[in-house]
This record gives C-alpha cells, sequence and structure tokens, in this order.
C-alpha cells in the first residue's frame, strides 16, 4: 500500500507556513553578521576570545577559530581563484556498500569502492578502476558480543577504505604528475564513537591512509557539497559580537540572536563566482586530538569557496589537512582544482572527477540481485540451501509485483 497523501497534505501546508514565518527578522540579522565579518580583521582579539573559550569550563564551542598565527588569514579574506599549475594530476575516490541482512543467509556485507584519475596539462586519457569487496567471516559481521554489525559500523569502514585506497594509488603516483591532489567526498574531520565496532582499529586505520598521503605529497580535500547546517562561522562572529567578560561565564552553545543563520547564507552574500574564504580550523575536542595525537601537519583546517560560474551562488565548505593548509602555493592548487573541476559539469557545479568516482561505485538493486544469484548458485554447488526468513519471506510477497486491471 502506498503513502496516503491525502491524510498529510494539511500538515505539509502547515510546514510551508511554519518555514515562511520563522524568522522575519532574517534580513536584517545577515545584514548584521555581515557588518561583523567584514570588521572582524583584528586577529590578534580573535585569539584573544579563542583562548578564552578553550579554557572555559562551561563554553563548549564549537565554532570557527583561525590557525596558528604564521598560517592565518585575517577572517573577511577573499582569494580570487588562482591558475592551475601547468601539470596536475587529480585522484578522486568515493564507495557505496550493500549492508548485512539479518533476514538473510547466508549474510556478508560488500564495499565498492570508485576511483578516478584526471589529468590536467597533459594528454593523457582518464583512468578509472572499480574495487569491490566482499565481506562474510563471522569476524568480519559480528561484534565482540556476537552482534551482527550495525549500519554505522559498514559506514565508518567504507569511509576508511575510500582514503586507504586514495592513499595507496596517490604512492603509486607520485612521480612525474605535476601537482597531486586527491579528493574525497566527506568531512576530514573522521571520528567514530563507542556504537561502531573496532573503533579503534578504523581509526588507526585512517591516521594510517592520511600518514600515507603525506608522504606521497598528495594535497588532500574533503568536499562538502551544500554545508547546510554548517555555523562555524556564525559562531566566531557571534563570539566575537559578545562582550569579553560575558564570554567567560556563557554557554557558546547557542547563538542568540544569529540562531537563525548559517554560513551558506553568508557566504553566499559575501563570495564572488570563484573565490575562497579564509582558511579556518574547526574549534572541538576531536580536531585537537588529531593535532595532540597525529602532529600539527594532520590537524584539519577548512576553507568556504564559490564554484558558481554565474550570480547564482554554489558554495561548497574543503576540508583540507594542515600539512597542505600551511602552504599558499598548494592551497591555490587545490582551490583552483575544485573551481575548475566544478566548471566542468556547466550549472551543475560538482567536482568532475568525484561525479565519476561515484558512478563508479554505485551498486544498483539490479547488481545487488545478480550478486545473489552468484551467491546461490555457489552455495548449491557445495549443497546448502540459501534462504531467508519466514517474516522477510511475506514482505517480500506483499511488496511484490502487483498486476493492474481497468474495465475496458
Amino acid at each position: 500500500m502506498s503513502l496516503e497523501f491525502n491524510k498529510i497534505i494539511t500538515k505539509v501546508e502547515s510546514m510551508g507556513r511554519w518555514l515562511a514565518r520563522r524568522d522575519p527578522n532574517l534580513d536584517d540579522r545577515l545584514e548584521e553578521a555581515i557588518a561583523l565579518y567584514e570588521a572582524s580583521t583584528d586577529l590578534e582579539k580573535i585569539y584573544r576570545r579563542i583562548h578564552i573559550v578553550r579554557q572555559s569550563s562551561v563554553s563548549g564551542y564549537r565554532g570557527a577559530a583561525p590557525p596558528d598565527p604564521e598560517y592565518a588569514e585575517i577572517l573577511p579574506t577573499r582569494v580570487s581563484r588562482p591558475p592551475l599549475p601547468p601539470l596536475t594530476t587529480i585522484i578522486a575516490s568515493d564507495g557505496s556498500q550493500i549492508y548485512p541482512d539479518r533476514h538473510t543467509y547466508p549474510r556478508y556485507y560488500l564495499l565498492n569502492i570508485g576511483l578516478f584519475t584526471y589529468y590536467c596539462g597533459v594528454d593523457k586519457r582518464p583512468e578509472q578502476y572499480t574495487l569491490p569487496q566482499l565481506y562474510y567471516t563471522s569476524k568480519a559481521l559480528r561484534d565482540q558480543r556476537k552482534r551482527l554489525i550495525n549500519r554505522i559500523t559498514v559506514d565508518a569502514r567504507r569511509s576508511v577504505r575510500e582514503v586507504e585506497i586514495l592513499s595507496q594509488h596517490a604512492q603509486r603516483l607520485k612521480e612525474d604528475t605535476g601537482t597531486l591532489i586527491t579528493l574525497v567526498d566527506n568531512r576530514l574531520l573522521f571520528f567514530v564513537g563507542s556504537n561502531v565496532t573496532g573503533a579503534d582499529k578504523i581509526m588507526n586505520d585512517y591516521r594510517k591512509a592520511l600518514m600515507r598521503l603525506h608522504r606521497a605529497d598528495a594535497l588532500l580535500a574533503g568536499y562538502v557539497d551544500s554545508p547546510q547546517d554548517s555555523r562555524q562561522i556564525i559562531r566566531l562572529l557571534y563570539l566575537l559580537d559578545m562582550d569579553e567578560q560575558k564570554v567567560y561565564h556563557t554557554d557558546m552553545r547557542g547563538l542568540g540572536k544569529f540562531d537563525a543563520l548559517t554560513d551558506i547564507q553568508l557566504m553566499r552574500k559575501v563570495l564572488k563566482p570563484g573565490e575562497r574564504s579564509a582558511i579556518m580550523v574547526p574549534n572541538s575536542p576531536t580536531n585537537a586530538d588529531y593535532r595532540e595525537s597525529f602532529g600539527l601537519d594532520y590537524e584539519i583546517a577548512f576553507f568556504f569557496v564559490n564554484v558558481a560560474r554565474d550570480l547564482r551562488p554554489h558554495i561548497a565548505r574543503v576540508d583540507l589537512p594542515m600539512w597542505v593548509a600551511k602552504d599558499k602555493d598548494s592551497i591555490d592548487a587545490l582551490h583552483a582544482a575544485v573551481v575548475s573541476q566544478c566548471a566542468i559539469q556547466g550549472n551543475k557545479p560538482y567536482p568532475y572527477a568525484l561525479t565519476r568516482a561515484d558512478e563508479l561505485a554505485y551498486v544498483s538493486g539490479k547488481d545487488r540481485e545478480k550478486l545473489e544469484e552468484l551467491i546461490r548458485i555457489e552455495m548449491r554447488k557445495w549443497l546448502m540451501n540459501p534462504g531467508m526468513t519466514a517474516k522477510q519471506s511475506t514482505k517480500n510477497l506483499a511488496r511484490g509485483f502487483k498486476r493492474r486491471h481497468k474495465l475496458k
């Protein structure tokens, strides 16, 4: 049975009215935030405020902060798109998965990584690979309490696998490739919690992959398309607008009068096509741990960039490790590569290499059906009987093909 839309249409209409009147003063507050942003050129003041919230036991500040002074840029910095280095190699990786299904036998999960290499400044065709991996042993499928692993664990393993494959390929291409740029479609500030099976190993594997990329002299970037929930610059503006004595005692998890604003709304107003914002770092315990445990080169920084070619802004966030963010030429190369890659796809600005990597990684429903048929054939060859639970069988029956009948 399909969703009965007539029963929710009034709620949809109510939702529209609520969104329309959510903040009638939004334009005024955005103009106030822009004015504060443009005036925030005093790095010493920003460092002083950041020091206060990092010492406070009540702040909970999770906004942006400048990197170390020798690498810092003033907050309202805007950099136009620089030229792409004459010889540039761009490698992108992306992944997809089939989750383990507790209703079927045998149980397994699949990770498929797509890898796409794009050459600039040389007459060489792009290269593409897919690297599927099937996991079916008890060690891969079960946690310490012998329960089937959850989807969050599979997602975490896929994210690390994407960076591992990227690092391995970067090491093979590090000679005679010019500027080597590596892209993933994700934030780089990766962290897994206790609800992920094998969390320590996953984080260790991620750290090793980052180190391989660093040794390969690769310029790593995590591309985040339209980061709608990002408020790190807005949080910094809220901090700077506050009376200094109040900062010592304020819970900074709120945003006060800027509560309805986002970084995208701000950047749409201040960044012209092709421009990037200042390099900043996320102020978070996870990022502090990256710096303390891995070293300064592995602290994660970011900038916003307007990848649109016309007056309709399209804001993306680019994460980069400090081994890239410490070097202006590296930042320029990364900035130029991201904007030029987005320009390839016209009015759908998104890095071309990442688009192709996603296409390579995608596992369709037909692919899954074919894989499961291959598994059933192999089981029958060994005189085993594949099957599914009675509950799943009845679900499939109820959701299966239905013939429509019409009166003539």
